[in-house]
């Protein structure tokens, strides 16, 4: 008997170990959490009609494209605080709904919270991509939204 509590008391704290490591975020990116509700006016993926892509798909993209932290800190602080065509990753959401504002926020405030979309982890947008399904589009956009829905909804 005494055994059993051991392994269920073992058990436990080896699932809160693992629960606590996976939402632990560094100094930095708690500051930017903290920050971070001025990106959720218009990147919410619960607003529709969307106001700009959901932050899921921007910080995929980015990650693919800039592999390392302080690169993908680097190139968000860069384009919040002065974006251009030129620089957009996200052509399809820029064409379709616009360039967005520049944010001078200040290089501390734009580290923090590109810092807190590196660290964290972003649910899917699953009611984003269901509207987008039910809206007439390319064949291969429609392709690749259904495809993430299947991946990542169902």
């Amino acid at each position: 008997m005494k055994y059993f509590r051991f392994s269920s008391l073992m058990v436990l704290m080896l699932i809160s170990f693992f629960v606590e490591a996976k939402e632990t975020l560094s100094e930095t990116a708690e500051l930017g959490k903290a920050q971070f509700n001025v990106c959720l006016a218009c990147h919410s993926q619960a607003l529709n009609p969307a106001k700009a892509p959901p932050m899921f798909g921007i910080q995929n993209r980015y990650k693919r494209q800039h592999g390392s932290q302080a690169a993908f800190v680097s190139a968000i602080g860069s384009f919040v605080e002065s974006p251009t065509l030129e620089a957009a990753l996200m052509k399809r959401p820029v064409r379709k709904l616009g360039l967005m504002p520049a944010f001078p926020l200040g290089d501390e405030v734009l580290n923090n919270i590109a810092t807190y979309l590196y660290e964290t982890t972003f649910d899917p947008p699953c009611d984003h991509w269901r509207q987008a399904l039910k809206s007439p589009g390319k064949d291969g956009h429609r392709r690749q939204v259904q495809g993430n829905y299947d991946k990542f909804c169902k």
